[in-house]
């Protein structure tokens, strides 16, 4: 698929292209950064009620820091994995349309809400000063960085390659891959056959969420299918109304939803079976690194001979991931910290009612998620 009709720079040429961007919008921040002092400062000295009357100004201004630092990040990156040989399709579509769309946005308009834009005007900056810092490098990424055609194509690489995602992330670890001693992931086969190409010394441990994720999912298969069968009748009616009972945790049960649980029970063998196929699987992180072999392998013959399909399907995918389990219970692994991120940058998107672009949510989760420091006129 031809990406664009403008001449591509090759990976030096890019990264060159992308470094001279870096150093204009650099130096736009430091005019910037000049023209807000001057509406903020009184005598040599920060003045609130003149921050109150330019928070436009200043709130920009933190917007435009990101920004900035995104871009020098994201030409840090394209260094290191050329200079490793890591510098793929792949990676060459995300910076290309990551550093056009922050460029785009830096000179036309950065969105810091729903409904307000922070132009380089409201920081004080003229049009002719803005325009000094608008280099041919930061044109033509502007112009051939985040197009229609590059955006489809790397939609297509993921699809179609979900192994490369990962293999970026290793690309991005370089030599210290070698040091891992055991990863945490769920059971993509793409990510494990990546991990043991890239990291064959590391432990691979699947995350408990994840395991546990997949009984409450042929839980559900259950209830549906139990409920289809029954429609129309007293029977399906309860099990319509038990979705949330019998997914729940027990000690998280409300007491209307412990009378759902009693009433299927008594009224369908096979719903309340996979409840509690699904129960006794979570009991197995309770378990310790002794005992927790011999529950797995019981829980495993008891879904094989279950009567139940979803729960067969799942002990022959399970019973496949054994070891990966297991190790996940022996060395207290889990994905928590990055489900953790990802609640985190959750909110960040709920509080701001959605971004205008994705690169305008990039910017404030580098703001609220990482260590940056901001060097601000105050």
């Amino acid at each position: 698929m031809p990406l664009a009709a403008s001449p591509m720079p090759a990976d030096h040429e890019l990264i060159a292209t992308l470094r001279e961007a870096v150093a204009a919008v650099e130096a736009l921040f430091v005019d910037a950064r000049r023209a807000v002092a001057e509406r903020v400062m009184k005598e040599g000295r920060a003045a609130s009620r003149l921050f109150d009357r330019e928070q436009r100004a200043t709130h920009g201004l933190a917007w435009l820091a990101t920004y900035v630092e995104a871009l020098r990040q994201l030409a840090d990156y394209a260094q290191r994995l050329s200079a490793d040989g890591g510098f793929g399709e792949l990676e060459e579509l995300l910076v290309r349309i990551g550093a056009g769309e922050y460029l785009a946005q830096i000179f036309g308009g950065i969105p810091m809400s729903q409904g307000e834009i922070a132009r380089l005007a409201d920081l004080g900056l003229s049009p002719g000063a803005a325009a000094a810092w608008a280099t041919p490098g930061v044109e033509h990424l502007i112009a051939f960085g985040n197009t229609a055609l590059r955006r489809a194509r790397l939609l297509e690489l993921i699809r179609s390659h979900p192994q490369a995602t990962v293999g970026a992330f290793f690309a991005e670890l370089g030599e210290r891959a070698k040091q891992l001693e055991a990863v945490s992931m769920d059971m993509c086969a793409p990510y494990i056959l990546e991990t043991k190409t890239r990291a064959p010394q590391a432990e691979i441990a699947f995350d408990p969420f994840h395991v546990v994720k997949l009984a409450s999912e042929a839980v559900h298969d259950v209830r549906r299918t139990e409920a289809r069968e029954r429609k129309g009748t007293a029977e399906a009616a309860v099990l319509k109304g038990s979705r949330w009972a019998l997914l729940k945790a027990p000690e998280n049960l409300r007491d209307e939803e412990r009378v759902h649980l009693s009433a299927v029970a008594g009224l369908n063998a096979r719903v309340f079976r996979a409840y509690l196929l699904k129960e006794e699987l979570r009991a197995l992180y309770r378990c310790g690194p002794r005992s927790a072999p011999e529950h797995l392998c019981s829980w495993l013959s008891w879904a094989s001979r279950s009567n139940l399909a979803p729960f067969v399907k799942l002990g022959r995918t399970l019973r496949q991931y054994r070891d990966g389990i297991l190790a996940a219970i022996r060395l207290r692994l889990s994905n928590g910290r990055m489900e953790g991120l990802n609640n985190k940058i959750g909110v960040i998107k709920h509080r701001a009612y959605g971004f205008h672009s994705f690169a305008a949510l990039a910017a404030m989760v580098f703001l609220c998620c990482t260590d940056l420091h901001l060097e601000l006129p105050i």
